[in-house]
């Protein structure tokens, strides 16, 4: 049988092709692009139905915007920490906390301050890798002088999340986020391998277009947005994302 034969997509199970080429890796939405339906796959518990991909996350409000090229040029002094952020990061982040703070929004710039803590720790957790990528990207934005843009989950009031979009947004605003950990079936990984597993994660702006028969929200995909968010390990609801319309045109 010839390498290309090997390589078919179609000399594969289509499952099997679909994990190898969406879920095998990774990646997490780092770079401005727009969504495809195989990055899609990085939601989490997908169940198909008639009405669309049902799956469970965090969905997010954006409703404030926030000029960082406003905040003060003086930053406090920073240690790295001992297994997670450099100096310079870490004192990014104490500025943004501290401005937070000047404009009334305490309950976020307490869980900074609590990210920074554990970090300094070298504390390990399930979702720290997902928090130290997003930590990089909330970093870059403040030193490019870029828009935060500060969120709650929907239906709640204090803001516990920011992201950033090369993209102007209109508020408010809706993103959907889910992560989860890899499994490793049992079996014993080395360090690489278990690091490029370790989680899957989504973070996507999206428009809510309506509800489905059992309440779910609808939810249209249109970017890959880089955030950090906190909460408190409370359940994540399910909502639809619309088919593709690729699978829904009749031939």
């Amino acid at each position: 049988m010839s390498r290309e034969h090997d390589n078919n997509p179609l000399s594969e199970n289509i499952f099997d092709y679909l994990r190898l080429l969406a879920l095998d890796s990774f990646d997490p939405p780092v770079e401005s692009k727009e969504p495809t339906f195989i990055k899609s796959c990085h939601l989490v518990d997908v169940r198909l139905s008639p009405e669309g991909i049902v799956t469970s996350g965090r969905l997010w409000k954006l409703y404030k915007a926030i000029d960082t090229g406003t905040f003060a040029s003086e930053n406090p002094s920073e240690k790295k920490s001992l297994n997670g952020t450099n100096a310079y990061q870490r004192k990014r982040l104490r500025q943004l906390s501290v401005e937070l703070q000047v404009r009334g929004h305490e309950r976020l710039a307490v869980d900074l301050e609590g990210y920074l803590d554990e970090d300094a720790k070298g504390k390990q957790y399930p979702s720290k890798q997902y928090e130290d990528l997003m930590v990089e990207e909330v970093v870059e934005a403040i030193r490019d002088r870029k828009t935060l843009y500060l969120s709650c989950l929907e239906g709640t009031n204090p803001y516990r999340g920011c992201f950033v979009t090369d993209a102007a947004l209109e508020l408010p605003s809706h993103v959907f986020t889910a992560w989860t950990q890899a499994k490793s079936g049992g079996k014993a990984l080395d360090d690489i391998y278990a690091e490029r597993l370790l989680n899957k994660i989504v973070s996507l702006e999206v428009d809510i277009t309506g509800h489905t028969f059992k309440g779910l929200p609808r939810l249209e995909a249109e970017r890959w947005v880089n955030g950090l968010c906190f909460f408190d390990g409370g359940p994540a609801r399910d909502v639809c994302f619309n088919y593709p319309s690729s699978l829904t045109q009749k031939c």
